[in-house]
């Protein structure tokens, strides 16, 4: 069995996924929908009523996190697709979990590794670009000898890429500064008070193109999303909207899926979403980890992924 869980509400079924929601609504899929389970107290508020409103449609029965589980329920596995949780957050939410029978995929542990880049680093030696971890300013003044500018800025958690291309990229020391400080400073969220300083690599076939209308344009080229579950790929899809340059040859998808499998076997967190690139000579790099319950499934044939994920969890 399943649990699925979204920003705090939990749905479980007998191998089914369903929709769930706090504060929005997200759709999986009304045919699968079992039941709903609550993991938060309930309030008479907006988003209450709106979770009952969606249960009422689709003939999903609620469960107070207060009552125990229906018999057989316990035990379930459970993912907790939202947005990024801290590190207190998650295992706040685990243990929540677990007091009602239900385990996340991964543990607190897991997840900080898959989410915080500068602890996984250590692991993708000789898979991913050259970076240097910075938490605080004097620091950048050391590694800055040792820089081929331009250079790739981020967070431990993630890259500012809803601000850019530009906002990622330093072309000079006055300029990486300038991104490191805000980083440290305005964004500890992205950043959890480290910034990341990456070799830019050239990605095949990347052209500066508008993913989203509202923001600067940003280099979409041959990059995946390979989401792994004990080191098995489940699926993978295209990271960017659109098709260019998504088609791989046979040869291509199995050069990929081996580097997102050395980098998941390396790590050894148990569901693992890791980001590959191809590069214009051909080879293929790993870019970035997640926990892919808290990243974009990008471009995945859903139908598959939840087949291959239900199928890998009902395994004896």
């Amino acid at each position: 069995m399943m649990a699925v869980c979204l920003d705090g509400w939990c749905a479980d079924g007998d191998r089914s996924f369903t929709i769930v929601a706090v504060g929005h609504c997200m759709s999986v899929g009304s045919a699968l929908s079992i039941a709903m389970i609550v993991l938060a107290p309930t309030d008479p508020s907006s988003s209450q009523q709106l979770v009952l409103a969606i249960a009422h449609h689709f003939h999903i029965s609620v469960h107070a996190v207060d009552q125990p589980l229906p018999l057989g329920k316990r035990g379930t596995a459970m993912l907790c697709f939202g947005s990024t949780l801290s590190c207190a957050d998650y295992q706040q939410r685990y243990d929540v979990a677990q007091q009602q029978g239900l385990h996340l995929l991964n543990n607190a542990a897991q997840h900080q590794l898959a989410q915080e880049f500068d602890r996984a680093y250590p692991y993708l030696a000789h898979l991913t670009p050259q970076s240097w971890v910075v938490s605080e300013m004097e620091e950048l003044e050391s590694i800055l000898p040792q820089l081929r500018f331009p250079v790739f800025v981020r967070g431990a958690v993630g890259a500012l890429r809803a601000q850019g291309w530009l906002a990622c990229v330093a072309t000079g020391p006055q300029e990486l500064r300038t991104r490191v400080a805000v980083l440290l400073g305005e964004l500890t969220s992205w950043s959890r008070d480290r910034a990341i300083v990456r070799e830019l690599v050239p990605i095949y076939g990347a052209e500066l193109e508008f993913w989203n209308p509202e923001v600067t344009r940003w280099p979409m080229g041959r990059e995946f999303r390979v989401v792994c579950y004990h080191q098995q790929p489940l699926s993978y899809g295209y990271l960017w909207p659109g098709d260019h340059p998504r088609y791989l040859s046979v040869a291509e998808e199995e050069a990929m899926l081996a580097i997102a499998l050395q980098a998941s076997s390396r790590l050894d967190v148990p569901f693992l979403a890791v980001d590959v690139a191809q590069l214009e000579g051909g080879e293929w790099i790993v870019m970035d980890v997640n926990d892919p319950q808290c990243c974009d499934l990008s471009q995945q044939p859903l139908i598959q992924f939840w087949q291959a994920l239900t199928r890998c969890i009902d395994r004896p």
